[in-house]
């Protein structure tokens, strides 16, 4: 059986062992008999590059759905990222943000039966290279 061509986890078929040789499932240890379905990535973005005489100023944005592997359903995570920089001869400076959400997310995935949680990560990075 071929894999499809698009950006996929198989989770289904993806297993722990510990030092002692025991089996788990990724997610709390959960027994091997318990089913995690397959997730999939979907992501577009767009970059737009500003040219000056002596810098280079890209323009980025993006968004994207990665659901999560659970226990039960995969939950349906979606963000957004945003950046831009500045490129000259001697470095490039760039910095981006990106936001993920997803609501309801089972408990039970992180050792907390009955419960759910909404998910609202922040996350800012930033690189700089320098040109020898």
């Amino acid at each position: 059986m071929s894999r499809p061509k698009y950006p996929s986890a198989y989770w289904s078929t993806f297993e722990q062992k510990d030092e002692e040789g025991n089996t788990s499932r990724p997610l709390e240890g959960a027994s091997t008999d318990r089913d995690i379905d397959d997730t999939f990535a979907i992501s577009t973005g767009k970059e737009y590059l500003i040219f000056r005489k002596k810098t280079i100023i890209p323009l980025l944005g993006g968004l994207f759905y990665d659901p999560s592997p659970s226990l039960g359903n995969p939950t349906n995570v979606y963000g957004f990222s945003v950046g831009s920089g500045i490129s000259t001869k001697r470095f490039s400076l760039d910095a981006a943000y990106q936001f993920r959400w997803a609501n309801d997310v089972d408990g039970e995935d992180f050792g907390l039966s009955g419960t759910s949680f909404d998910l609202n990560e922040h996350m800012f990075l930033t690189s700089l290279i320098v040109y020898f």
